[in-house]
C-alpha cells in the first residue's frame, strides 16, 4: 500500500488496486467520494507506487506493471516483458521506474 496526504491505495490479491480518499479529501467530499476501484490485471496486485500526484502504477504476478489515472481509474498503459511476477516498484524523481 502506499500513503500521501490525499489518498491512501492499496493493492490486492483479488487483482485490483483500492484508492480510499483520506483528510481533506474525504472530509471536502462530504461522504460522496468514496473509494475508486481499479480493475485490469489477471493476478494478484503485488505492488503500488505513486508517479505523480494522480498518476499510479502497479505491479502484478500477471508479469504486467500498469499505469493508472487515480482520480478516474482509467488504465493509461501496460507494460509487458517481466518473466516473474513484479513484487515491487520504485518510481525516481517521479519519471523513472524500476522494477
Amino acid at each position: 500500500f502506499i500513503v500521501t496526504p490525499e489518498y491512501a491505495c492499496t493493492a490486492s490479491a483479488d487483482k485490483t488496486l483500492v484508492v480510499w480518499p483520506l483528510g481533506e479529501q474525504a472530509a471536502a467530499s462530504k461522504g460522496t467520494k468514496r473509494k475508486l476501484v481499479l480493475g485490469g490485471h489477471k493476478k494478484a496486485v503485488q505492488c503500488v507506487q505513486i508517479r505523480t500526484s494522480v498518476v499510479l502504477w502497479s505491479g502484478s504476478s500477471d508479469t504486467t506493471i500498469k499505469m493508472w489515472n487515480r482520480d478516474t481509474g482509467a488504465c493509461l498503459g501496460t507494460l509487458n516483458g517481466h518473466e516473474g511476477p513484479v513484487k515491487t516498484l520504485a518510481v525516481v524523481n517521479y519519471d523513472t521506474l524500476y522494477s
